[in-house]
């Protein structure tokens, strides 16, 4: 299957791409050179991406942001997977669906990352979408605010408690670390209070969470 989808994303996107290993070759995970995702997809690129994510799980495609793509560029990429649904920070009253709506624009995580450091950081044009999860520690941050550790602090899947789970999580990434830390990881853990997570969690998952780089580091 990973030999289809190779040629399958040489036939869409031209002979210039190349693919390597995230890890390597008996692992999942691919990055893909030479493939523009910032302008819409014909129906046999979209095809290509979409096997590309099936045969190896997660997928980088470098150099999208020099591409020129934008969040709402990505909104449109992700329709080929199927209808971006509201992320549950965007909702009020998630877990009541009789109840749950759409947070007006002033509590939703974009307003409060604007006004952090106004006229200094702006989430980019598109980040107001429901659809939209701002990875972001800025929330509660200001001039004047203690920093504080606000966002991924625990580890997590995304939105697989849903009877329906997600099929596709997609990143727009900016910034990331370049070195890994005095511990050998790339973020360090926070300090949680005892009881942080579920205290009917097993203990061996209870230490999983724990141990970085095991857990893959989802915080």
């Amino acid at each position: 299957m990973s030999h289809d989808s190779r040629g399958s994303l040489r036939a869409a996107f031209g002979a210039d791409v190349s693919i390597e290993p995230l890890a390597s070759d008996d692992r999942m995970g691919r990055r893909i050179h030479g493939v523009d995702l910032s302008q819409p997809l014909s129906d046999d690129q979209a095809s290509a991406v979409i096997g590309a994510l099936d045969a190896w799980r997660v997928v980088s495609f470098p150099d999208q942001i020099e591409r020129g793509m934008t969040v709402s560029g990505l909104e449109r990429l992700a329709n080929h997977f199927g209808a971006p649904i509201p992320h549950p920070s965007n909702i009020d009253n998630y877990l009541d669906a009789a109840a749950a709506r759409l947070k007006v624009h002033a509590e939703r995580p974009v307003t409060q990352v604007n006004s952090a450091f106004p006229d200094h950081v702006a989430c980019l044009p598109g980040g107001d979408s429901a659809a939209v999860y701002l990875v972001t520690n800025l929330i509660g941050s200001g001039p004047h605010a203690k920093p504080v550790v606000s966002g991924g602090q625990h580890w997590h899947t995304d939105i697989e408690f849903e009877p329906v789970p997600l099929s596709t999580s997609m990143f727009l990434v900016h910034h990331v670390p370049a070195n890994r830390n005095e511990h050998g990881t790339w973020v360090t853990n926070p300090p949680r209070e005892p009881g942080f997570y579920h205290p009917d969690s097993p203990a061996l998952l209870a230490q999983r969470r724990e141990a970085l780089p095991l857990n893959g580091e989802t915080a």
